[in-house]
C-alpha cells in the first residue's frame, strides 16, 4: 500500500510540474498520433509473493478526435523470487488495446480503459498461458517542446493474478 501511495504522489508531483510548462495544454489536439517508450514499475501479482519489478514497453496512440485516443501498448515484466535455494519466475508480456479520454486544463490528464491479453509464464507451472482481462487507468502528459512529452500513468490489470503498474514514458507526437 505504501508503494501505491508513493506512486500516486509521484504522479501528482509530475502533474504539478506540468502546470508551469503550459497552463492550457491541449493534449494532441494538433497532432494525430504519438509513439512512446516507457519504464514500468510492476506491483506484485496478487498472492504470488514475488515482490515488485521494473520493465519496459512501447506504446502508440492514434487521436480519433482532439480528446479521444485509441491506445495500444506492449510491456514486459519479469518477477523472480528465491526461496530455499530455488528461484521462481513469473514473466508477463501484456498487450493493451483501449481508449484514452483526455482532459485539458492546468493539470492535463486522461482516463483510460481497455482490454488486455497477457502471455504469462510461471516457472513450475504449465508453461506459457494467455490470460485476458481489463485494465482501467489514469495518467497525464506534460509537454516538452512542441512535439515531445513526458507522461506517467497508473493502471490496474484485472486478470488472473491481478497487479498494478506505474509507468513513466517519453514520447513524440506526429
Amino acid at each position: 500500500m505504501k508503494r501505491l501511495a508513493s506512486a500516486i504522489i509521484c504522479l501528482v508531483c509530475l502533474s504539478a510540474n506540468a502546470s508551469y510548462a503550459a497552463s492550457k495544454y491541449e493534449p494532441a489536439s494538433d497532432k494525430t498520433s504519438n509513439v512512446d517508450v516507457s519504464l514500468t514499475y510492476g506491483g506484485e501479482p496478487l498472492f504470488s509473493g514475488m515482490g515488485v519489478t521494473m520493465g519496459g514497453g512501447l506504446g502508440y496512440t492514434y487521436m480519433s478526435t482532439a480528446t479521444i485516443g485509441v491506445r495500444a501498448d506492449i510491456n514486459t515484466l519479469n518477477w523472480s523470487k528465491n526461496s530455499n535455494g530455488t528461484t521462481s519466475y513469473y514473466n508477463r508480456l501484456p498487450l493493451f488495446l483501449g481508449f484514452r479520454f483526455y482532459q485539458s486544463g492546468i493539470l492535463p490528464y486522461y482516463f483510460e480503459a481497455g482490454v488486455e491479453a497477457s502471455s504469462d509464464y510461471v516457472s513450475g507451472g504449465t508453461g506459457t498461458t494467455t490470460r485476458f482481462g481489463v485494465s482501467p487507468g489514469v495518467g497525464m502528459e506534460a509537454p516538452v517542446g512542441e512535439k515531445y512529452y513526458i507522461g506517467g500513468d497508473l493502471r490496474y490489470h484485472i486478470l488472473t493474478d491481478p497487479y498494478y503498474s506505474v509507468t513513466i514514458s517519453f514520447g513524440k507526437k506526429f
